[in-house]
């Protein structure tokens, strides 16, 4: 019996409904990972609709013996720590050799569709210098899964990138008002974000909320992660966004910061 290769997280096991788009794409790298770990390539086809939305693949669809999805899973379940994704996940601190496996992973698979990269690189001449440090931050319902970082902290952390590099703005990606309240009170027009995305006044997730449009809200979550990854510095929290950027990114910063 043949599978395909071209993969998805539909299995029940993935809890697919409740993932945003970055957790979908780096669990897709993930998958294609564990596949060249035994087979040696990555040459993988990508079947999410979601993520065909704003990506393309590179890849043709070819048969296997196996299902790549399932086979994670079920080594996810069984032996969890021969895998990547258990030695270096979205709560913990940046990895270079993960990150640069999985950037490999992405490059190997997917790119950007042109017509998206088009609008992503008019938001990147409106935000991004070289002189520009990106700040990520995930509020809203991520206090369920670990302890929100101290306000004082992230203050402290950029007025020291201000004060000691050649930093003259900031570039923030939030999900939450209270962030963006909070740096431009205290860095006033030296922060800039995205002011057209959809942001939670109420501290709920936004991915979540059955009200949005799904594709906008994807659209706009891997534009800003896009621009995460074009600036060469980043202070960054434990997310599925931040994870995102740094494996788009890696082969780019001059500087990463844990802010957690």
């Amino acid at each position: 019996m043949s599978f395909t290769n071209k993969i998805t997280l539909y299995d029940g096991r993935f809890n697919y409904p409740r993932k945003g788009f970055c957790s979908i794409v780096t669990q897709l790298l993930y998958i294609i990972s564990e596949h060249n770990s035994f087979y040696g390539d990555k040459k993988i086809c990508i079947g999410d609709p979601q993520v065909l939305e704003l990506f393309e693949n590179l890849n043709s669809e070819d048969a296997l013996n196996y299902n790549p999805s399932k086979r994670w899973l079920d080594v996810f379940f069984t032996e969890p720590n021969t895998l990547l994704s258990t030695t270096y996940t979205a709560h913990m601190p940046a990895n270079k050799q993960a990150l640069l496996e999985l950037n490999s992973c992405l490059n190997s698979t997917l790119k950007i569709s042109p017509n998206i990269l088009l609008k992503f690189t008019k938001l990147l001449d409106e935000h991004i210098t070289d002189r520009t440090i990106g700040v990520q931050i995930r509020g809203t319902d991520k206090v369920s899964e670990i302890p929100p970082i101290n306000d004082e902290q992230i203050i402290s952390y950029i007025d020291y990138e201000l004060e000691n590099d050649d930093v003259d703005n900031i570039f923030l990606s939030t999900d939450d008002i209270r962030y963006i309240r909070l740096l431009t009170s205290h860095f006033g027009d030296k922060v800039t974000y995205n002011k057209s995305n959809i942001i939670s006044n109420n501290e709920g997730a936004i991915h979540f909320n059955q009200t949005h449009d799904r594709n906008r809200v994807n659209y706009e979550v891997l534009s800003d992660t896009y621009l995460l990854s074009k600036c060469k510095k980043l202070l960054y929290c434990y997310s599925n966004v931040s994870q995102l950027a740094l494996i788009m990114g890696i082969n780019e910063f001059n500087k990463i910061k844990l802010l957690n």
